[in-house]
């Protein structure tokens, strides 16, 4: 699998929850695509609060990480108000 696959399919929307654990456990959740973007930020990119908070569990996510623009996870939990997340 691409080191990018995690980045896109969270993109794409294509994750199911039953299938999201082994998503992670294949793919370099640290990952930092073209843009700058982590597979954490792109969670947060797309209003994924349930496939953030299991990157973050997992300890390499990198929420400190800031991307090409000079955003991070941070930033985009609070413009999308995931609760759960900022």
């Amino acid at each position: 699998m691409s080191q990018n696959h995690l980045n896109t399919t969270i993109e794409r929307g294509d994750i199911k929850f039953n299938k999201l654990e082994e998503l992670i456990s294949r793919n370099n959740v640290g990952y930092i695509n073209e843009y700058g973007n982590t597979a954490l930020i792109t969670a947060c990119i797309y209003d994924k609060s349930y496939i953030a908070l299991e990157l973050i569990k997992t300890g390499k996510s990198k929420p400190e990480h800031i991307n090409n623009d000079g955003n991070n996870a941070l930033f985009f939990a609070f413009k999308h108000r995931m609760k759960d997340l900022s």
